[in-house]
């Protein structure tokens, strides 16, 4: 598993995001940015004054703002996903992987049984 993100990781949910911008009260920049799975982010700019206001520099700091937000949550996110402890043994066997009940009536002793048997084995060997 990755321990780091990039800018293209960032990108890569901007570019799957719908984002929005609008302009209220003639001087303010509001965006709304809908991640992937729903989650909804905001950001806002202003200019003190209406004559001083410019859609485009408002867009652009907005933006700015949405990624530094997406930076922290994407990197609370994977590194809650580095620290995971799975609910299950990650040990293949036969069609489907071996959960603590088991799979395909194997169960996890049966699997560990082979597993020692196996390296017993090698080890005899070398």
């Amino acid at each position: 598993m990755k321990n780091k993100l990039t800018e293209k990781d960032i990108q890569n949910v901007l570019d799957n995001s719908d984002i929005s911008f609008k302009t209220v009260d003639d001087k303010c920049t509001l965006c709304k940015c809908k991640l992937p799975n729903g989650f909804i982010l905001f950001a806002h700019t202003g200019a003190i004054d209406k004559s001083n206001y410019d859609f485009e520099i408002g867009k652009s700091s907005c933006l700015d703002d949405i990624k530094e937000q997406l930076w922290k949550l994407e990197g609370y996110h994977l590194a809650s996903k580095i620290i995971e402890k799975p609910d299950y043994i990650d040990i293949k066997w036969q069609n489907g992987t071996v959960k603590k009940a088991g799979v395909n009536g194997v169960q996890v002793s049966d699997v560990l049984r082979v597993a020692k048997e196996r390296l017993i084995e090698l080890n005899s060997e070398h």
